[in-house]
C-alpha cells in the first residue's frame, strides 16, 4: 500500500525480520478489530504472549494462540447472543 511505501523508507536499515514480521501481522489484524469478541481475543493473546515470552521453542506463542482462541469463542458466544 501507499502507507507501506512511505513509512518503509523511514525505518532504520538495521532492523531485522524479527521486527518487520510482527508489524506485518499487526497490519493484517487491525482491520478486524471492530467488534468486541475480536478485541478481546487480541488482548488475551497479547497478555499471554507477554507473560510467557520466556518459554523455549516459542511455547508462549502457542499458549497465546490457544488461550486467545478460547477467549474469542467465549466472548463471541457472550456478545453475539447479547445483541
Amino acid at each position: 500500500s501507499a502507507i507501506g511505501i512511505f513509512v518503509g523508507k523511514t525505518l532504520p536499515k538495521n532492523l531485522s525480520l524479527e521486527f518487520i514480521i510482527p508489524l506485518m501481522f499487526l497490519a493484517l489484524a487491525v482491520p478486524f478489530l471492530h467488534k468486541k469478541p475480536y478485541i478481546i481475543t487480541a488482548v488475551i493473546s497479547a497478555i499471554i504472549m507477554v507473560l510467557t515470552r520466556g518459554i523455549p521453542y516459542n511455547g508462549g506463542f502457542f499458549l497465546a494462540v490457544f488461550f486467545g482462541m478460547i477467549g474469542g469463542v467465549v466472548a463471541k458466544r457472550r456478545f453475539v447472543h447479547a445483541d
